[in-house]
């Protein structure tokens, strides 16, 4: 994948999408994603509140637990989509997109110090609980966006494990598979064409060697 990094030599305008104009911020990226054919994405949620028991063969199917059981009871709170075209070039506009769903600190499970660093990150939950986004919208309108099941579209995450398990579960209902096989076999047929930067940070080759720190490091390689 021959892309540079993303530009940022021009302004950055934040489409914020609530359920009032969920229907035309999609068509406009609907409208970009032909030029823009990359689309970088992380999601925010809150946080981590069970840990699965009983006995696992393998530490891999322990995650997978831990990430699917969280995933089918918490509730999703903003998707950030960022498209970029093989230059790293965002839209002519400098357009990002920030969707924000339906979340009630006084009816949905969370882990408190995750939902404290999103209110001092600017979240704002009351406008998330009267204005917020029906997850069943975003996912129909994901489902028909002509994003998935798409090989001409890249997705880019940064340790998405979370992040594509909450953005599966906008497109398939509230319960993930029940296998990590079943996950992945979903996930090829989704999104299949993926990328996630810290499993590149990974690779034993030159490129993936400059590679080094978190999603801020890695942004300025």
């Amino acid at each position: 994948m021959a892309m540079s990094k993303i530009s940022t030599s021009k302004a950055v305008v934040i489409h914020n999408v609530w359920k009032q104009n969920l229907g035309e911020e999609f068509v406009k990226i609907r409208q970009c994603v032909k030029d823009y054919p990359y689309i970088a994405f992380d999601t925010e949620f809150p946080g981590v509140v069970a840990t699965p028991m009983g006995g696992y063969e393998t530490n891999e199917e322990f995650q997978y637990n831990q990430i699917s059981c969280n995933v089918n009871i918490l509730k999703l709170i903003q998707v950030g989509f960022c498209l970029v075209n093989s230059r790293g070039d965002l839209p002519s506009g400098g357009d990002i997109w920030q969707f924000n769903f339906q979340f009630s600190i006084n009816d949905d499970m969370y882990a408190i110090e995750s939902v404290d660093l999103l209110k001092k990150s600017g979240i704002d939950f009351d406008k998330h609980r009267t204005h917020g986004i029906r997850v069943e919208d975003f996912g129909a309108l994901l489902t028909t966006s002509g994003f998935v099941c798409n090989s001409s579209i890249t997705w880019l995450t940064f340790h998405s494990c979370f992040d594509f398990g909450y953005l599966i579960k906008t497109i398939v209902g509230p319960v993930l598979p029940a296998t990590e096989k079943e996950f992945f076999d979903l996930h090829r047929i989704l999104f299949p064409c993926s990328y996630d930067i810290k499993m590149l940070m990974k690779c034993n080759n030159v490129q993936a060697a400059k590679l080094r720190g978190g999603l801020q490091d890695v942004s300025y390689t």
